[in-house]
């Protein structure tokens, strides 16, 4: 698992990287927001196929983070074991 402080360092570190299985995403961020950082992130081919999973605690979130094409939404606060299942959905176990 990989975190970062803002949309931009989520950027930095996701091009850094071989590739991620899903990225978790709260709208609410400082530097560049979740939207900006997902407008980005669909630029990027490298980057635009990985699915994301928008966590915010804000409940008018979901209708924009279904139109920028995010995988799932979840609104804090949230369950761990079903944050965990849609984990699991886009993240095969480690053999």
């Amino acid at each position: 698992m990989v975190t970062a402080e803002n949309g931009r360092e989520a950027l930095e570190r996701l091009r850094e990287a071989e590739s991620y299985c899903v990225i978790l995403l709260d709208i609410m961020m400082p530097v560049m927001n979740g939207y900006e950082f997902r407008e980005e992130q669909l630029k990027d081919p490298k980057l635009a196929s990985i699915p994301v999973i928008v966590v915010t605690a804000d409940g008018r979130a979901k209708e924009r983070a279904q139109q920028l094409g995010s995988d799932l939404f979840f609104q804090k606060p949230l369950s761990p074991p079903a944050l965990l299942s849609a984990i699991r959905r886009f993240c095969p176990p480690a053999a």
